[in-house]
């Protein structure tokens, strides 16, 4: 039973991943703040590393970072929890999986896990992030009041290598900016250099993401297909070892033909998927899937690699390659003229998204 009697509760969100980080969970992040416009069953207080233009009318305090090395983890572990402790909140929300670390004891706490990479991949990440994530995730876990997962394949993950954390988990998909959908616009496409049809990819550059199966299905598509004007458009930021990927680029006999876009603004995303021949995500492993239904919404023909949560949230909508199979993909490539394109998906929007999320928080700050 909740009972709400008790008064609005003062809930903290860290916020970080705001200011130093540009991929998934930024993306999550900013979906969820924009929903909360709409609740007004509690007061949410964002915790920054710096002011922001970016006004989500929510209060924000800031906790500067200091000069020392080390310091993100000496912030997670000593700096953020003296600093919650101070201020006495009611919960705090963990958006980036990875604490809340030493919070009073009536404070509940509530983690999101996006994936588990670390532990299943761990080759995959930096040694002192897989390490610390052994050493300490099992604990965040046993800790935690509730623990959010944004698919059901990440709840089983969980579930499998954490049985205990079972009946504290609770999954709610994640909502998607509602800008992706139809849009054309061919000037912004030449602004980018793209004047022929094109396959397009979306994603950090790192070794997950598997964008190497996706320039050598590329290759063998042009040397299958020789007449054919296709170019290939891959958009993303340099991420974790991306360095070979740019080198065998670099070296390929089409690296003409393949145009690389850093740091496309989110407003130019929806053109580029809307225009695109297919597009295509090869990844080898996700906790969602971002870029798979930001295409689909746009109406984009959909390859992606069938796995972890990608065959979950693409189920409807995408063709599956088995992971890092480079000649189904090329066979999908050289049909895509006949691959029928998707309408434009069904949404879970801001607000939804954030109401079933504080939902959940409001079952553990308000049950007796």
């Amino acid at each position: 039973m909740i009972d709400m009697a008790g008064g609005k509760k003062r809930i903290a969100i860290l916020a970080e991943a705001l200011d130093n980080q540009n991929a998934g969970i930024h993306v999550y992040l900013k979906n969820l703040l924009s929903g909360l416009k709409t609740l007004n069953n509690n007061e949410y207080v964002l915790i920054r590393m710096q002011e922001s233009s970016v006004d989500y009318g929510l209060e924000s305090l800031i906790l500067k970072p200091w000069p020392i090395p080390g310091y993100l983890l000496f912030r997670k572990l000593v700096h953020l929890p003296l600093f919650l402790r101070k201020h006495r909140f009611d919960a705090v929300i963990e958006p980036a999986h990875f604490g809340p670390f030493f919070l009073r004891k009536e404070t509940k706490r509530i983690t999101v896990i996006h994936d588990l990479t670390p532990i299943l991949f761990p080759q995959f990440h930096p040694l002192h992030s897989v390490i610390l994530h052994k050493i300490l995730l099992k604990g965040v876990l046993k800790r935690a009041d509730l623990v959010i997962t944004n698919s059901h394949n990440t709840s089983k993950d969980l579930i499998d290598y954490y049985p205990a954390v079972e009946s504290k988990i609770r999954m709610v998909y994640p909502a998607i900016n509602p800008i992706f959908k139809k849009t054309l616009n061919e000037d912004i496409l030449r602004r980018y250099k793209i004047t022929e049809d094109y396959f397009l990819t979306v994603g950090t550059f790192e070794p997950r993401k598997d964008h190497l199966t996706i320039v050598k299905a590329f290759e063998l598509y042009k040397e299958q297909n020789p007449d054919s004007n296709k170019i290939l458009v891959m958009a993303g930021r340099r991420g974790w070892k991306s360095r070979s990927l740019f080198q065998y680029i670099n070296k390929s006999p089409y690296k003409k033909e393949i145009i690389i876009l850093l740091n496309v603004q989110t407003d130019h995303l929806p053109i580029l998927y809307s225009h695109c021949s297919a597009f295509i995500y090869a990844s080898i492993y996700e906790g969602y899937g971002f870029p798979v239904v930001e295409a689909h919404n746009c109406g984009a023909r959909c390859i992606v690699a069938k796995n972890s949560s990608l065959e979950e949230v693409a189920e409807r909508f995408a063709h599956f390659i088995n992971t890092g199979k480079i000649n189904q993909l090329t066979d999908l490539l050289c049909k895509s003229t006949g691959i029928q394109k998707t309408t434009q998906g069904s949404q879970i929007y801001n607000e939804e998204f954030s109401k079933s999320i504080f939902d959940n928080v409001s079952e553990i700050l308000y049950s007796n």
